[in-house]
């Protein structure tokens, strides 16, 4: 936790030295964001599965809805639970609020050109701390985010998408948090949980898996 401190203490000087005057979105990040904005609303069938040592559960089924402007939503007959940290393509926890961005390099992969940013925020509002993201240039995609928030603890997101949509077909999110938060009378009766595991000291990880085929 001291050495989190201190390299955010650090960029945050860096930052501020080289964008005294304002700083503005970088023009890859801005590009992300036109293409989010450039739709209005988008649906997709959803399969979701869970890597969480103590939760057993089977496969799960739903759709997601998305409206420019608005929240994703997802609804299913058997599961009330999604994670909401794996869900936001409109990417508002980070549009929303004033940041500093910082690049902190490039490189090729698979002949497509990726670019690191760390980001800041500027706002008090702004729910994470400290995130890290991967951008893929040239079709203006996130395909990885590394999310410390305030207070849920941090994510690692890997988004796969198909062609040049601007919405991911698959989502990995591994996570650690010191308490999970997750309404379990609502994972369905098909689902075994182990409370005293899940009650142990100790940060909790895991993963969710989410399959989206956008229609």
């Amino acid at each position: 936790m001291r050495l989190f401190k201190v390299v955010l203490v650090v960029m945050l000087c860096f930052v501020l030295k080289h964008n005294s005057y304002g700083q503005q979105i970088p023009k890859e990040l801005l590009a992300v964001k036109q293409k989010l904005d450039a739709v209005e609303t988008a649906s997709a069938k959803a399969t979701l599965n869970l890597d969480i040592s103590f939760i057993n559960m089977p496969e799960k089924y739903g759709e997601i809805r998305y409206e420019k402007g608005q929240p994703v939503q997802f609804t299913s007959d058997n599961f009330a639970f999604i994670p909401k940290r794996g869900l936001d393509f409109s990417w508002n926890n980070l549009f929303d609020h004033d940041f500093i961005a910082v690049e902190r390099g490039t490189e090729e992969v698979a002949g497509e050109t990726l670019k690191t940013f760390n980001i800041i925020p500027n706002d008090d509002k702004a729910t994470f701390a400290i995130m890290t993201l991967v951008v893929n240039t040239s079709k203006s995609q996130i395909t990885q985010a590394d999310i410390t928030t305030k207070k849920d603890g941090s994510y690692a997101l890997q988004f796969k998408y198909e062609g040049s949509n601007p919405f991911p077909s698959f989502v990995e999110a591994a996570f650690e948090v010191e308490k999970i938060k997750i309404p379990l009378n609502f994972m369905g009766r098909d689902t075994d949980i182990n409370r005293s595991a899940m009650r142990e000291d100790g940060n909790k990880t895991g993963k969710v898996l989410l399959q989206l085929d956008w229609l």
